[in-house]
């Protein structure tokens, strides 16, 4: 008998379903396609653009010297969240799976939530209106993003794990 995904011959007791076992073993390995570009492109892009971002934002605040407490914490949660996570999940990924796993979990929570935060109360501080309204808006928004990745990673975690 045939297997009917390869045409390979083989022996009726090896075939399941007509599938041979290498097949069968193919079939059940996810595509890693969208990881590697996400790893080996998107997050060296995130890191560098959150980078340069970043400075314009620290030299106003230098330049205008309004240190207080909410602008220097302000700058240490953007720095900690878009710049040293997203580069610790780059670098971990190949040392250590399970580690890189967790991180760009991370990463995906962080930016999703930040991104919620900061746009609508950014959005009501300049333009006003209600700022519930605004993160509703910008969850919906900001989730045709977070949604499907987090789907992915975690339909994907047995190759982080094993």
């Amino acid at each position: 008998m045939q297997c009917k995904k390869c045409g390979k011959e083989c022996l009726e007791s090896e075939l399941t379903n007509n599938l041979c076992e290498n097949c069968i073993k193919n079939e059940n390995i996810p595509s890693l396609k969208w990881f590697n570009f996400f790893y080996k492109i998107y997050l060296p892009i995130v890191i560098i653009l959150n980078f340069i971002f970043a400075i314009p934002q620290v030299s106003q605040i230098v330049e205008t010297e309004t240190y207080n407490i909410f602008t220097v914490s302000y700058i240490i949660l953007c720095i900690v969240l878009y710049i040293i996570i997203p580069f610790l999940a780059y670098s971990k990924v190949e040392k250590s799976k399970e580690t890189g796993y967790i991180l760009i979990l991370l990463v995906l929570i962080c930016d999703y939530v930040c991104k919620v935060l900061f746009t609508s109360v950014s959005t009501v501080v300049n333009y006003s209106g209600n700022i519930f309204t605004y993160i509703v808006l910008s969850t919906l928004i900001y989730a045709i993003w977070f949604v499907p990745n987090i789907i992915y990673f975690i339909k994907r975690r047995n190759y982080f794990f094993n």
